[in-house]
């Protein structure tokens, strides 16, 4: 069977294939005769033709990878849209805000420099009487602010801790170990020890996630850091092929704040240099050579010297848009829904930056996700086209933003076309464009009643090799519905070599593999859909990432839609420390143990300071009031 399937033609068809689903469980029943899709091979072919021309389209060069600030990613929005206005004639509906498709809403998508940026170095009086040493820093040459800066006016003391790195693993590697940061502006390498060397495995740090920009900002804050300074190391020197080390790019850390008050700038090493040269201390070439050597921090104040300034970073404000189209579900049903979904914006030029003189190479996205929008439209067009109305209404999304941290979705959930107590179940299509060896993952399978074997009974028709993950997957779009509670799958055909590259290009894709998928969707659809009962929700361990740092199992779920100071909570796990404490979604947590949070990167390093069996005093905000509870930590999961 999986030899015909790839090949991308059935002989399941017609009364053979009725005899076949008749051995499956009455709910697959009605899927029968629903579809084109299972036809004989002219259909078969039709449908490939047309997932083909969506995925080829979306992931042409003319779609510009789908970026935000683009024109492709319009004209994909245009596109999908003309799609699911094909289909009013069979009863879907595309009316749904202001007579369109489109839900809009804006979102700030880049930044640039504003007009108040300066910079000054005050050092040491020069002699007995001097005055004290002033030198006066030149934006675009000495320094830039970094996209992530927080704006204002500060005048600070300084200080320099190594790689601004904090590992309690078997590392034991702490920066800021011997050093008090508090209150400073504190100066920081990029990357980690040794990175430059071949070998990687002589690195001190194996967890990559704590060499992030935004994880050593936010350790910095942790330890009262008031302001940041990266400069580059040899690595980052060595990769610019020799070249000095010049100025990072302002969107190379991304574009959104880190923290609103706390100010993120690049210096060249030279500026650093003159101080310490003052100072009697090593260049900080010579300090990064001490450190890989004796992987020991070689962190230390620079008495005497203050940094004066201001910054200004202005964040770009863009309309943007989800797509979507309703098909009515009849009977007493009719009011639940199922949502179905994808996202279809992509990397772009593969930077965040919307501005012309900042792109690169076209990012195509054909897998990611040119591929589940055309699976989608697909679905779409064989459900709205089905002789009998399913009992359910059934909901077709296509997310934008879904690269920039789930924003399509974040937004859908706070203002669904239907309420989100009637959402009965989302299905996510995030990379299903790269079918191998018949091997299909479904994520996130613990989070609905009933879903591992209604999977495993759909897929006796398609014979995928079925890896189903338990755990919630934060990876996509699934995660904003799973913090509302949402029952969720995502379907994912594997990580690839061309993953987030240039190279994910219409060549890669197999298109039979997709129809197979659209088919096994599209049976796990109607069977949701025409449920006598909705799935109970189950909240479930997050899958870890590769990648991931160890830490304790706390067990509450982020809310992705709300933004405000610290950590919301979409939901807690049953069972698990947070629940057992009395933490419940809508909670807001500002304190874990000692740790002030003010970001979701402070909840995940505060947590990683901690280790199983610990007791926690976690305070939270809840409505109007601030409350305090205690827990014990639970071992990794």
């Amino acid at each position: 069977m999986a030899m015909l399937y790839a090949s991308g033609y059935s002989v399941l068809r017609g009364k053979g294939r009725f005899i076949f689903l008749a051995s499956l469980a009455p709910i697959f029943l009605g899927a029968v005769g629903l579809r084109l899709v299972f036809g004989g091979g002219e259909e078969v072919a039709a449908g490939e033709q047309r997932l083909a021309a969506t995925t080829f389209y979306l992931s042409s060069d003319k779609l510009e990878g789908r970026g935000f600030g683009t024109k492709g990613i319009d004209l994909a929005a245009d596109y999908i849209a003309d799609q699911l206005r094909q289909l009013n004639r069979y009863g879907m509906k595309t009316d749904l805000w202001s007579g369109s498709p489109f839900q809009k809403f804006k979102v700030a998508i880049d930044a640039d420099l504003g007009p108040n940026n300066s910079m000054a170095l005050v050092g040491p009086p020069m002699g007995k009487n001097g005055k004290p040493r002033r030198i006066e820093l030149v934006l675009g040459k000495d320094y830039t602010p970094l996209a992530i800066s927080g704006n204002g006016k500060f005048d600070l003391p300084l200080a320099f801790a190594g790689y601004g790195i904090t590992v309690r693993s078997k590392a034991n590697y702490d920066d800021f170990a011997e050093v008090d940061v508090a209150g400073k502006a504190t100066i920081m390498l990029r990357h980690q020890p040794r990175d430059a060397v071949d070998d990687k495995e002589s690195a001190p740090i194996k967890e990559t996630a704590c060499t992030s920009f935004r994880h050593k900002v936010s350790n910095a804050c942790e330890h009262g850091a008031a302001a940041v300074i990266f400069c580059s190391d040899q690595a980052e020197v060595r990769r610019r092929r020799g070249k000095d080390d010049a100025l990072l790019s302002f969107h190379v850390a991304g574009t959104t704040f880190t923290r609103p008050d706390v100010a993120v700038i690049n210096f060249r090493q030279a500026v650093i240099d003159n101080m310490l040269r003052d100072l009697n201390e090593p260049a900080l070439g010579k300090i990064e050579e001490e450190i890989d050597r004796t992987l020991k921090p070689a962190s230390r104040e620079l008495k005497g010297w203050r940094i004066q300034g201001e910054t200004d970073v202005r964040h770009v404000p863009c309309e943007v848009k989800n797509v979507a189209a309703v098909l009515p579900g009849e009977g007493p049903l009719a009011n639940e829904v199922i949502v179905l979904g994808a996202h279809y914006d992509h990397l772009g030029y593969g930077s965040r930056s919307t501005l012309p003189s900042k792109r690169g190479a076209i990012y195509p996205g054909a897998d990611d996700n040119a591929s589940g929008v055309a699976v989608v439209l697909e679905v779409a067009r064989a459900l709205a086209q089905r002789p009998r109305k399913l009992r359910r209404t059934v909901v077709f999304i296509l997310f934008t933003g879904e690269e920039w941290g789930f924003w399509g979705s974040s937004h859908y959930v706070n203002d669904p076309v239907v309420p989100m107590s009637e959402t009965v179940a989302m299905i996510n299509l995030d990379m299903v464009g790269r079918l191998r060896e018949d091997a299909l993952t479904v994520n996130s399978v613990g989070t609905g009643t009933g879903f591992s074997g209604l999977l495993d009974q759909a897929n006796r028709l398609y014979g995928f090799h079925l890896t189903k993950v338990a755990g919630a997957s934060g990876r996509s779009d699934q995660a904003s519905f799973y913090a509302k509670r949402i029952p969720n799958l995502h379907f994912f055909t594997g990580k690839h070599p061309d993953y987030h590259r240039p190279t994910d290009t219409f060549s890669g894709v197999n298109i039979s593999g997709m129809w197979r998928i659209a088919n096994y969707v599209l049976d796990m659809t109607v069977a949701l859909a025409d449920a006598p009962q909705r799935p109970d929700f189950v909240a479930v361990p997050m899958q870890r990432r590769a990648g991931d740092m160890p830490q304790p199992f706390f067990g509450c779920i982020p809310d992705f839609t709300r933004e405000e100071a610290g950590y919301p909570i979409g939901a807690v796990i049953a069972g698990s420390p947070a629940e057992r404490c009395g933490l419940r979604g809508g909670d807001v947590i500002v304190k874990f143990g000692k740790h002030y949070i003010g970001i979701g990167d402070d909840f995940d390093d505060a947590l990683q300071k901690y280790a199983a069996a610990d007791r926690v005093k976690i305070k939270v905000r809840r409505k109007n009031s601030t409350m305090t509870f205690e827990a014990t930590l639970a071992a990794p999961q």
